[in-house]
């Protein structure tokens, strides 16, 4: 992760107020504008912990700072009470340093300020290798034309958590080193090279279950339903596809116009930095197909089969139609929209679709699904 630079640490503004002290005391109002300013870094520090909560270099960092902040507190009121003793003791002494002392806590103060509009707005993350980072947000999902069935409807605001996807689908490549380290089941190579006739063509004919064990196998999951409308959209709204409102061979292979896949990574990326996320070969979802999901929708993080882990850890048992999203090279406009739902038994192994995975940035069990 890489963070805004902060230039003035909450660690060396506690020390410049520890020296303030040093210079022999403060008058009671000094003392509670010195606590205040002490609260204001401890307010900042928090702010920058949020910000950087999901890294822990960040999260190393914050403890170390509040852990000196604990100690250098305890030297301060250790201090104060030898001020107290010295104010006693030669109190004409320290007319001259008090009267003073307004003028460094009021440069203090403007140091605090400008650190305040130091701290950094954002936080870039670095995906693993050939992922993306999907930053958390709120979208509609559903078919804001109704050009499409009525399982695009009702059109629905929800909020999806973070997560990486794979910036392409998966490989042929990639697929047979999964076959060379498992003894999971081949598929149809002659099939296959039929429509994907390289190494660095998508896989194809492929199951769900198969795809649910590849992505196991990487440590990763297949995409909900809705992190995929809305990876797929790119942070655009009110668009049919993932560049815009329009089609064309420029953007994806569709519509058979070259009879089979081309390589991963042939046409443009969405906003989101993901290739053929439409158009290719459709995609595996985790969810089971429920014609009246958008109805019930929950507001956060919806899942259609409630519980994922259970999904996840059931997967062979698995009967019931799964989602297929994005449409293929054999689609045609309606099938490339990023609305459009279509389903298949898990069991199903076609020309026509793939997959590729995501990975949570926390783990499942941790995430609120289907929350309201």
């Amino acid at each position: 992760m890489e963070l805004g630079h902060i230039p003035i640490s909450t660690l060396s503004l506690t020390v410049a107020i520890i020296s303030i002290v040093l210079q022999m005391g403060c008058n009671n109002d000094q003392e509670e504008r010195i606590d205040e300013l002490i609260d204001k870094i401890l307010v900042q520090q928090t702010q920058i912990q949020k910000m950087g909560a999901n890294v822990e270099s960040l999260i190393n960092q914050i403890k170390q700072t509040e852990n000196g902040i604990v100690t250098q507190r305890e030297e301060i009121e250790q201090l104060r009470a030898r001020i107290s003793t010295l104010e006693k003791e030669n109190v004409p002494a320290l007319i001259e340093i008090i009267k003073d002392q307004d003028l460094v806590i009021d440069n203090l103060e403007n140091q605090i300020n400008s650190l305040e509009n130091q701290l950094p707005t954002e936080i870039s993350v670095k995906a693993p290798e050939n992922m993306q980072y999907i930053p958390a947000g709120e979208y509609y999902i559903g078919d804001p034309f109704k050009e499409g069935d009525k399982d695009e409807q009702p059109v629905k605001s929800v909020f999806i958590d973070a997560f990486y996807m794979d910036t392409h689908e998966v490989t042929v490549s990639e697929y047979k080193n999964f076959l060379s380290e498992t003894n999971h089941l081949k598929p149809n190579w002659e099939k296959i090279r039929q429509y994907s006739p390289t190494d660095q063509h998508p896989i194809l004919h492929i199951t769900w279950h198969d795809a649910m064990a590849y992505a196991k196998w990487e440590e990763k999951r297949l995409p909900t339903e809705v992190e995929w409308e809305y990876a797929a959209r790119g942070g655009l709204t009110n668009q049919r596809y993932p560049w815009g409102n329009n089609i064309n061979s420029k953007h994806v292979n569709y519509k058979r116009q070259i009879g089979k896949t081309v390589k991963v990574g042939s046409y443009p990326p969405n906003n989101y930095g993901l290739h053929d996320i439409s158009g290719n070969v459709a995609e595996w979802c985790l969810d089971g197909y429920d014609q009246s999901f958008y109805i019930r929708l929950a507001r956060k993080n919806p899942f259609a089969d409630g519980n994922i882990q259970d999904v996840i850890q059931r997967m062979n048992q698995i009967r019931t139609f799964r989602i297929i999203r994005g449409g293929s090279w054999h689609g045609d406009e309606n099938d490339l929209r990023v609305a459009n739902r279509n389903y298949r038994a898990p069991s199903d192994a076609d020309r026509y679709f793939g997959f590729r995975c995501v990975k949570s940035l926390k783990p499942i069990e941790n995430i609120n699904w289907n929350d309201n």
